[in-house]
């Protein structure tokens, strides 16, 4: 899983005609003409981004609670914006996304399973495609302004992990603490999709994100649904 984080970093923070050296073989110095329609408000422009958040709402019923402070989201994308009008934009976003559900230990659990353990986690390794449409307010001269998105997103899991956390009794060293990673799970879906709404000032966005699809698959109806909404913080890197 490593080495597939580290080439998505690669690719997010390196333009591909910008990641192979070139030999230098004759050096001058040439003015050329400023491209005028690339910019924050102007016709086109990208950037990266950061964002960080917290699942929010109900599970589907009792058997699936969270720990919700304590479980997260992370991403890291880019996103593409072309100006249609004063008033509405419109573009796509590509990105790395990371969340983790820290699984309440109860006598209600069932999911994954009921065994009870000192901390239980469910990982998901998204690469995830998102379309969007932005609603621009007022003034904003070569800046972002304020905004509005609309959005829809499909997730690819690249990696799903359900890691648990025990402490045992061990004669030879009286306390042993281990870690189970399981992976290759079979009861993930490996497609999601989801809407989203984002209300944004210049490079700090407030997001809030609804899965629309369940996590796991039809072949484990009894499996409940963790909860589907996400509520968050992104801040555009330009």
């Amino acid at each position: 899983m490593k080495p597939l984080i580290f080439i998505l970093i690669i690719i997010f923070l390196f333009p591909v005609r910008e990641a192979f050296s070139q030999e230098v073989l004759l050096e001058k110095e040439v003015e050329l003409p400023r491209r005028t329609d690339f910019g924050r408000n102007s016709r086109r422009f990208s950037h990266f981004y950061l964002g960080y958040g917290f699942p929010a709402g109900p599970s589907e019923f009792e058997g699936a609670d969270i720990r919700y402070i304590r479980s997260r989201q992370v991403v890291a994308g880019r996103r593409y914006k072309y100006k249609f009008t004063e008033v509405l934009s419109g573009g796509y976003d590509l990105e790395y996304r990371k969340t983790s559900f820290d699984l309440d230990q109860n006598s209600e659990k069932i999911f994954p399973n009921s065994r009870l353990h000192e901390k239980e986690l469910l990982i998901l390794h998204q690469a995830v495609a998102g379309l969007y449409f932005r609603i621009n307010s007022g003034k904003r001269g070569d800046y972002m302004g304020t905004f509005i998105d609309l959005g829809a997103d499909a997730a690819w899991l690249v990696e799903g992990k359900h890691v648990v956390f025990d402490t045992g009794i061990d004669p030879a060293f009286e306390a042993v603490k281990s870690k189970t990673v399981y992976k290759k799970l079979k009861y993930l879906n490996s497609f999601f999709y989801g809407a989203n709404v984002r209300v944004g000032r210049n490079r700090y966005l407030l997001t809030v994100q609804y899965r629309l699809s369940m996590l796991t698959g039809k072949d484990y109806p009894a499996y409940p649904d963790l909860p589907r909404w996400t509520f968050g913080l992104q801040i555009g890197i330009y």
